[in-house]
């Protein structure tokens, strides 16, 4: 290839890098910090844990929380990003009392299913990101009295990676379970608290960005050609 192919093969590159990349739009931000709950999410109360910040919680939420959002803008994919505050006696895998798995879905699809340790067992949750997230631990297990009971609690970042979704609406529940999402009959002893929630679709590319797409793709057929 001389130097004016590649002169052009590079500018066209260039062009086609402004074009393409659909931008994130967030369409749900809450922190809770009005102490009110907003009415896209059910299941749950608004609380002050320990002074620290508002978050909703309940021992219930095994029977499962809500975030159901309408009228979405046009777009080829959604996330979600939030602080899990595992509170109570969260039992991990090994655990004759477990082991307690957080379960997140979308319009009934599972996104996210790992089990907590603050009593006993061990956790699943992987800090360096696992199948479809990223995450990390705010706060390692100890005995504080942010929720119900005296047991240890803890708090975790975790942020859902995009995944397809094209539908205005879109419904996430938040419930704990047993493995498989078999049932506790024997009544709960944990507590989902849920803070910072932050939801963002990908938008579709302008039919422009298709265009600057398809003259990445020439770029691509005249360096290949060198």
């Amino acid at each position: 290839m001389n130097k004016t192919s590649l002169r052009i093969a590079q500018a066209l590159l260039a062009m086609a890098s402004l074009g393409t990349a659909g931008a994130d739009v967030i369409v749900f931000q809450e922190d809770f910090e009005s102490g009110t709950a907003p009415s896209q999410i059910t299941g749950g109360a608004v609380q002050t844990t320990g002074g620290i910040h508002a978050s909703v919680g309940s021992r219930q939420y095994r029977n499962g929380a809500t975030l159901s959002l309408t009228g979405l803008p046009a777009h080829q994919q959604i996330r979600i990003s939030f602080t899990f505050l595992a509170w109570d006696s969260w039992d991990g895998t090994g655990s004759g009392d477990g082991p307690d798995y957080f379960n997140v879905k979308l319009d009934g699809t599972s996104l996210f299913a790992e089990a907590f340790a603050n009593a006993s067992g061990s956790t699943t949750f992987v800090t360096s990101g696992g199948a479809g997230y990223t995450g990390s631990q705010l706060v390692s297990p100890f005995v504080g009295d942010f929720a119900f009971l005296a047991w240890n609690d803890a708090a975790y970042t975790i942020d859902i990676q995009f995944v397809n979704h094209t539908s205005s609406t879109a419904t996430f529940s938040f419930f704990r379970s047993f493995a498989g999402e078999a049932p506790n009959t024997s009544g709960p002893d944990e507590t989902i608290g849920l803070d910072n929630i932050v939801v963002a679709v990908n938008d579709v590319p302008e039919p422009a960005s298709i265009g600057l797409a398809g003259l990445g793709g020439l770029a691509m057929a005249l360096l290949r050609r060198r």
